[in-house]
């Protein structure tokens, strides 16, 4: 990425003719601007006339000047297109590039090499500024690219970096160290190789765990690679701790402020649930770590952010470490409770006259350990929620105001405390029914995380939302799916009954 970023001011006529600029298919654009309806890339070039105008430019203004919600689909792709090609000219006019510090400004101004302020002198002599030091160091990596020798580019950018450490103040920049330790986090992916390791664990250990429970005598050897299994787990939990902390540590606040640290803290706490109640059963831990996979393989997708960036002013407060950390935390078990009824409901389906015995002991288990795990999230989803009343009157004069995420919240809170109170209800008890009831309770979380902040209307808790994305195909697929799922193992409870 950094030399793609770098070559783009080295060589601005060469990325104005490549293709980079994606365009989705059947929005129309492609029609709009005259070329086949297969085209999926186009060069900067592509959108711009001879005299440098943007060809969309008055289409895009029609599109703004509509309401989101009345926004079609080209007119939202006409402006996703027109903010990647402002971004590339911002980029080839060297204007995104801030790292010059203007000498003798008390607000720490910070400035692109073609603004004015560039051209103060960087010594006494007056021969040298920023501008001169930029246009030397594109020279020097010109000439690197061709000599395979970057002595002189590195020199120009030793000279760049002690300029930034000479006029601001050492409390505004980083450290060195600090610079160190955020470049090693960017480069070693914590959460995405957690990823893959997750996955892995995963598989792995519910293989291992199914073949203890339903085998009769399970080998010894089976025995010896679960407790190697979850010690590798815990290695997992403590290094992913370990990207948690170091996160908190370069931002200055909790690592739970938007969408993509709230998932990451969301797997964490299905990381957590899954080490308490692994004494349990093996298959608890399995299904744990089959959770943090799909959480973080979601972090992972574009519509979340993962740079480090500063705290909304209004998230500036200590609430934010106990209130959204609790919240946060308790969706993790509540996951876990959607794994675990998913597993329990499959193993249902394969009982017959042979095993009943077994494997009913077994789902009983399973059940009892996702009552636990419930209770927990429960506990802590109503104690965050009445934290959020006391921070909300702090930050808005008022406890509690019907906001759409203060709503949501409690419905989550009142539709797990109606599941954990199935087997007092004639009709809903029994195993089946809770599991069934657990596995579509995970739907209020979804809606509350998902739902509120992307798809109702914006409301005070809107600072960490983004922008609506279409509701996929694949989600209406797995919604029928599991409604299918669930008639399945009520129709083969009441078969087996008889």
């Amino acid at each position: 990425p950094m030399q793609f970023f770098a070559d783009m001011m080295v060589n601005p006529g060469y990325w104005m003719e490549q293709k980079i600029i994606y365009i989705k298919k059947n929005t129309g654009l492609q029609k709009l601007i005259g070329v086949g309806n297969d085209v999926k890339y186009l060069a900067f070039i592509d959108l711009v006339d001879e005299y440098g105008n943007n060809v969309i430019g008055e289409d895009v203004e029609k599109a703004f000047q509509k309401d989101k919600g009345k926004q079609n689909v080209l007119d939202k792709e006409l402006i996703k297109v027109n903010e990647k090609l402002n971004l590339i000219a911002s980029h080839l006019n060297s204007n995104l590039l801030t790292v010059f510090p203007v000498p003798g400004m008390e607000d720490a101004k910070w400035v692109n090499w073609n603004d004015s302020l560039a051209s103060i002198p960087t010594s006494e002599t007056g021969k040298v500024n920023s501008r001169i030091m930029m246009a030397g160091y594109i020279i020097s990596v010109l000439k690197g690219a061709k000599t395979g020798e970057y002595t002189d580019a590195d020199k120009v950018l030793k000279s760049i970096i002690d300029r930034q450490r000479n006029v601001t103040s050492a409390s505004i920049l980083p450290s060195e160290e600090m610079v160190d330790i955020e470049a090693s986090y960017n480069q070693k992916d914590i959460f995405g190789k957690l990823k893959y390791a997750y996955a892995l664990l995963a598989l792995v250990l519910l293989v291992l765990a199914m073949i203890e429970v339903m085998a009769a005598k399970p080998p010894l050897w089976v025995k010896w690679a679960l407790n190697v299994g979850a010690l590798l787990f815990v290695c997992c939990f403590l290094y992913h701790t370990y990207g948690m902390g170091l996160r908190w540590y370069l931002t200055g606040h909790a690592p739970w402020s938007n969408g993509y640290e709230a998932l990451v803290t969301i797997s964490w706490g299905g990381v957590l649930a899954g080490l308490i109640f692994k004494k349990y059963s093996n298959l608890t831990m399995a299904s744990t770590a089959l959770l943090a996979f799909f959480i973080l393989m979601t972090a992972g997708h574009s519509q979340y952010d993962p740079q480090l960036g500063p705290l909304e002013p209004v998230l500036k407060s200590y609430w934010l470490v106990i209130h959204v950390a609790v919240i946060t935390i308790s969706y993790g078990f509540f996951g876990l409770g959607f794994i675990l009824s998913l597993k329990t409901l499959l193993i249902s389906l394969f009982r017959n006259g042979e095993n009943m015995k077994r494997y009913n002991l077994l789902i009983g288990e399973l059940t009892s350990i996702n009552e636990l795990t419930l209770i927990v999230g429960v506990a802590m989803a109503t104690i965050g929620t009445f934290l959020g009343g006391v921070w909300a009157n702090e930050s808005w004069g008022r406890y509690w105001g019907w906001d759409q995420k203060e709503t949501w919240a409690l419905v989550i809170v009142l539709t797990y405390g109606w599941i954990l109170h199935f087997r007092l209800i004639p009709g809903f008890r029994g195993s089946i029914a809770f599991n069934i009831g657990s596995l579509w309770g995970f739907s209020s979380v979804i809606m509350t995380f998902v739902g509120v902040n992307y798809y109702l209307s914006k409301g005070l808790h809107s600072y960490a939302a983004g922008d609506t994305p279409a509701f996929p195909i694949w989600a209406w697929i797995m919604i029928f799916a599991l409604a299918v799922f669930s008639l399945v193992a009520v129709f083969n409870e009441k078969r087996l009954k008889k």
